[in-house]
């Protein structure tokens, strides 16, 4: 009596082409390369004819094997992506990798570009809309990093989800470069980092004499009339290499804080030469420049008050910490070059 035996191994492993092979000792081999093969074997007797049992048996698991590797290419392929962001600036990084045709979700505070107000909102970092995300079926949510709350919900409904940092500027280039990966979209990711480290290089501390900044990021009522409680970017914050790449010296780059609040007399100790008052930049966009800038009047011996280097910028792109940061650089930078050519040879 002629004894059979059939098994595989690796069912699911590797991408290789699906190719049958007759090898040594009578197997039927699947395999390609970069792949583990998968072989099916069999003990034949004199004439090593498979029983047409067992041929049935083989060619159901290659058939299966098949399916396996088609759903798992159709879950890697971008086509089949659907993305919910939790932030603005992560809204703007999938719009800069040419994902915007994969993102089926927003948070309401999700403005850049101006098409993104045609997605799908699912609420805010800390009150997300959790009936909203499971009606729109995700197979990818990004969201900013330490959200417990709604790691569990996602972990708990299955849902694939990756969390990013956005405090600092390696931060934000690593953000770029995890979504980039998660996505399919290396290239791209690669290619605005490099645009983004080349634009927010920071120029060496001997090119000429920088001038120290205040960055004022948020304040009780601007356009008041006068300054009461404001708080600036620290060393730890993403903006500390903005003002270095941007040519200045934070004046606050000894404080250890994210963004320390402000005392007038600080304020007055520091004296710093530059002003820029970023605080009505999103909160009260229709405030006019100059009566945001008059609240500052009232510290007449600080020295960018004196000199009129008190500056007060508008617009999303500078409370964002996404892929615009390059322009709010470049708006520094513009500030910063004017105060050295002033101050040449003083």
């Amino acid at each position: 009596m002629i004894r059979y035996s059939c098994f595989f191994r690796s069912p699911l492993g590797g991408v290789g082409g699906a190719i049958l092979k007759r090898g040594a000792a009578g197997c039927l081999r699947r395999g390609g390369s970069g792949s583990s093969p998968t072989s099916f074997c069999w003990r034949a007797g004199a004439r090593g004819r498979l029983p047409p049992l067992y041929l049935t048996l083989i060619l159901t698991l290659f058939l299966f094997l098949l399916s396996c590797k088609q759903n798992t290419s159709t879950i890697n392929d971008n086509a089949a992506l659907r993305i919910i962001s939790f932030a603005p600036s992560i809204t703007e990084i999938l719009y800069e990798l040419g994902l915007d045709e994969n993102l089926y979700g927003v948070t309401q505070f999700c403005k850049y570009p101006a098409q993104v107000s045609q997605k799908s909102k699912i609420g805010g970092f800390t009150d997300p809309n959790y009936e909203a995300v499971l009606r729109l079926k995700p197979n990818l949510v990004i969201m900013l990093k330490d959200n417990h709350t709604l790691t569990k919900f996602l972990d708990k409904n299955s849902i694939r989800h990756i969390s990013v940092g956005n405090d600092s500027v390696s931060e934000i280039i690593e953000s770029v470069l995890t979504i980039a990966k998660a996505c399919n979209a290396i290239s791209k990711g690669d290619s605005l980092v490099k645009r983004l480290r080349l634009q927010l290089e920071i120029p060496p501390a001997n090119v000429y004499n920088r001038p120290k900044v205040l960055l004022c990021v948020g304040r009780d009522n601007p356009g008041s009339g006068s300054v009461s409680k404001s708080f600036a970017a620290g060393s730890a914050s993403f903006y500390n290499q903005i003002i270095e790449a941007a040519g200045g010296v934070n004046v606050f780059n000894d404080i250890s804080q994210s963004y320390p609040s402000i005392s007038s007399e600080a304020l007055i100790r520091f004296n710093p030469d530059i002003i820029i008052d970023i605080s009505a930049a999103y909160m009260n966009p229709n405030l006019d420049e100059k009566t945001v800038c008059d609240d500052w009047e009232m510290f007449k011996n600080v020295s960018a008050v004196k000199n009129g280097e008190v500056h007060c910028l508008f617009g999303d792109y500078l409370t964002v910490p996404g892929p615009r940061l390059a322009m709010a650089a470049e708006r520094f930078k513009s500030i910063i070059s004017s105060w050295v050519k002033k101050n040449a040879g003083a």
